[in-house]
């Protein structure tokens, strides 16, 4: 699995900072709209465990003042390893960003990808 530095939400951050939620910064989506082959997103736990769950937001504006959740996904108790992969939802403007709330040890590294692992 590659990652693009352009398509990061989050790269090798403690998991213990996202207890309260935590918001990434946007990733530019080049004109809004939607992906004929969308992509992947990921979200990684390096070296711990823990719960997970991810919303996918969208905004027209850098600033996501008029932000709209796509989806949430709910990570199971206790991942490791890759603990969310899912295809962009429809739906998306001209920014992306992901929202990670939850209890986990280890380093979390999040974003967007064209090819993921299947286990």
């Amino acid at each position: 699995m590659l990652f693009d530095k352009e398509n990061m939400f989050f790269d090798g951050e403690a998991a213990s900072g996202f207890a309260s939620g935590k918001t990434s910064p946007g990733i530019y989506n080049h004109g809004g709209g939607d992906a004929i082959a969308p992509l992947y997103v990921v979200v990684q736990l390096a070296g711990g465990s823990g719960k997970l769950d991810v919303t996918v937001q969208t905004a027209s504006k850098s600033d996501f003042s008029d932000a709209v959740d796509l989806a949430t996904f709910f990570g199971a108790k206790d991942a490791k390893g890759v603990v969310t992969k899912a295809f962009l939802p429809y739906g998306c403007k001209d920014y992306v960003r992901i929202k990670i709330s939850g209890t986990a040890t280890g380093k979390v590294t999040a974003g967007l990808t064209d090819i993921v692992p299947i286990n």
